[in-house]
């Protein structure tokens, strides 16, 4: 984890599950998903240090202690569990 995040920057924040290959994103992202995970697949965040530049992001943060047990209970390669500050932009992917 990249550190504490202040209360007021808690509902900006984004948590991510770092991977070392899309292969190991993509299977990661699978096992998840099916574990009835809400996640997707997304690059990896600005100064995070991410292998492949691929992640996978969860929708609901309070799902990552839950799928920390999860991934190493099916030993997924996931390398770390990473909360970014400042990712969500309510400007994104609208188009109108």
């Amino acid at each position: 984890m990249m550190g504490a995040v202040p209360p007021d920057a808690a509902s900006n924040a984004q948590w991510y599950a770092l991977v070392d290959s899309a292969t190991e994103g993509f299977a990661a992202y699978q096992a998840l998903r099916g574990g009835g995970f809400d996640v997707r697949i997304a690059p990896a965040p600005r100064g995070v240090q991410a292998c492949c530049g691929m992640s996978v992001a969860f929708g609901d943060p309070t799902e990552v202690d839950v799928a920390r047990g999860f991934a190493a209970e099916r030993g997924l390669a996931i390398t770390k569990f990473v909360q970014v500050v400042g990712v969500r932009d309510a400007r994104r992917d609208r188009f109108c």
